[in-house]
């Protein structure tokens, strides 16, 4: 059967077909239906494929209000499963500190990127109990890196300075799907809801815990 539906949209009769006019023409209504049982085919294929498979990249430019008062734009790329995101990197570029760009990579929700007294922080906390326990179980369950010397350290939660432990990146794990550009004004709106609790708004030792 497969060989002839090839047979019928190269406009060939099949091998084992008559090759009269009559036999022709009868064949016409086949090669319609299977031209356009082909083309919804397809066309589901390509729309089904990108809705039960979407892209689990997502990357926009983000504002991000420094102390000193600066506004800079930070690239935020997230590797998600589902809505949860697996790992992230941020793309930050500071005059002060090079020419080059300066790019984070951890499997954590950035929370914080601030200066303080000419050094760059970021921190991060974890989105589920599987990158809590990768990074050790910390309590608080934030995690704060420091950069110097062209690489990423560590920082102890008690090392974090008191003037950057205000949130300042996007909250949630992704952003609405199309997103492309996050500014101050949508970052507000999130700190104004309620919904988030203080927690995910400012660093503190008052975090809950995945260690149940």
């Amino acid at each position: 059967m497969l060989k002839k539906i090839v047979y019928w949209l190269q406009g060939q009769p099949s091998r084992r077909g008559n090759h009269d006019n009559g036999s022709e023409s009868r064949a016409l209504p086949y090669i319609f239906c299977a031209h356009t049982v082909l083309s919804f085919v397809t066309v589901f294929a390509l729309v089904g494929c990108d809705y039960i498979w979407p892209d689990p990249y997502q990357i926009w430019n983000e504002e991000v209000k420094l102390n000193d008062g600066r506004t800079v734009v930070v690239e935020q790329k997230k590797l998600l499963e589902g809505h949860i995101a697996r790992e992230d990197w941020l793309t930050i570029t500071l005059p002060e500190l090079g020419k080059g760009k300066i790019v984070w990579h951890e499997r954590l929700t950035p929370m914080v990127v601030n200066i303080d007294q000419g050094r760059l922080y970021v921190i991060g906390r974890p989105s589920t109990i599987v990158e809590f326990r990768e990074y050790k179980k910390p309590k608080p369950i934030y995690i704060a890196f420091v950069w110097g010397g062209g690489s990423w350290s560590r920082v102890a939660f008690d090392d974090i300075p008191e003037s950057i432990r205000n949130t300042n990146m996007y909250i949630e794990d992704s952003v609405p799907s199309g997103t492309k550009y996050i500014n101050l004004e949508d970052k507000k709106k999130q700190l104004e809801d309620a919904e988030y609790g203080g927690w995910m708004k400012k660093i503190s030792r008052d975090s809950p815990s995945f260690d149940y």
